[in-house]
């Protein structure tokens, strides 16, 4: 039970990009990458937050690093879906 309790954080970003990439295959493609920015935002700040034992699958570098690389990505995914024009 106890290996399983530390992949929950990672499960549940990987789950939210999941759902993000489904709304973005029905059609509504600016509203499925606001929601792939959002879990990679949030497994930035997770990955910020818990310690290295708790993180699981999050943890792959140093923190600063992990931090740095998936609150850039969710930001840069957040900007190009602000900035590209509708269709």
């Amino acid at each position: 039970m106890g290996a399983r309790r530390f992949q929950a954080p990672s499960c549940a970003v990987l789950l939210l990009f999941a759902a993000g990439m489904a709304i973005a295959g029905t059609g509504h493609w600016r509203r499925g990458a606001f929601v792939m920015g959002a879990a990679a935002l949030a497994g930035g700040v997770i990955r910020w937050v818990l310690p290295q034992q708790w993180a699981g699958m999050l943890a792959v570098r140093r923190r600063w690093f992990d931090v740095l690389l998936m609150l850039g990505a969710g930001a840069v995914i957040w900007l190009v879906a602000l900035v590209v024009p509708p269709q």
